[in-house]
């Protein structure tokens, strides 16, 4: 009886972290009259958007990114979230700090990015592009490669439905941290130690 009791307790409360995750989720204001890729439709992108604001949310740093005022985000390759986010600039904080997007180009050096959106880069594997790895990066998969991509957190899209995969062992790598309400919500992928 007892052990029935806790366990139903435990369900509660992993419910009610889920229900609070997609709460805060779906409770940004991002507008509808923004432009977008015509690939996917505009509740996607401002779904993505949100998810992406999540994972930062639920994101703890080792060595605390610089305490700036901002923080930034960069954009790297046609990604479904960025204009969503552009939209949103400033209005949004994550761990006390506004958010900042900027777009860059494949070429560009993203040392002082904290945070990378990766997207699909014609012509241009992401993992020739994202083979530099750069402590406390926090790199998103956002439209590109999954397959081939070396991101830590990568959006993923089956049937109907927007996921988000986690590579814990290159967030440990990188001195990143989820919390336990948002690895609830993801699928987990760590690599061996050869990987």
């Amino acid at each position: 009886m007892f052990k029935l009791r806790k366990h139903y307790r435990y369900k509660t409360r992993t419910v009610l972290n889920s229900l609070v995750l997609l709460w805060s989720l779906s409770n940004l204001s991002i507008p509808t009259s923004i432009s977008i890729a015509a690939e996917i439709p505009q509740g996607e992108a401002r779904l993505r958007a949100a998810i992406v604001v999540g994972v930062l949310r639920y994101t703890t740093w080792s060595n605390e990114v610089e305490n700036d005022s901002e923080l930034l985000i960069c954009s790297v390759g046609k990604t479904y979230s960025a204009n969503a986010l552009k939209t949103e600039e400033g209005r949004i904080s994550v761990h006390g700090r506004k958010l900042k997007v900027t777009e860059m180009q494949a070429n560009e050096d993203i040392s002082n990015c904290p945070v990378v959106i990766y997207g699909n880069i014609p012509n241009r594997p992401l993992k020739d592009v994202a083979s530099t790895n750069y402590q406390s990066q926090l790199t998103i998969c956002d439209g590109c490669n999954t397959e081939s991509s070396p991101a830590i957190v990568k959006l993923t899209r089956q049937g109907g439905r927007i996921g988000i995969e986690v590579n814990l062992t290159r967030a440990k790598k990188n001195g990143l941290k989820f919390s336990s309400d948002m690895l609830e919500l993801a699928t987990i992928v760590e690599e061996d130690s050869n990987g």
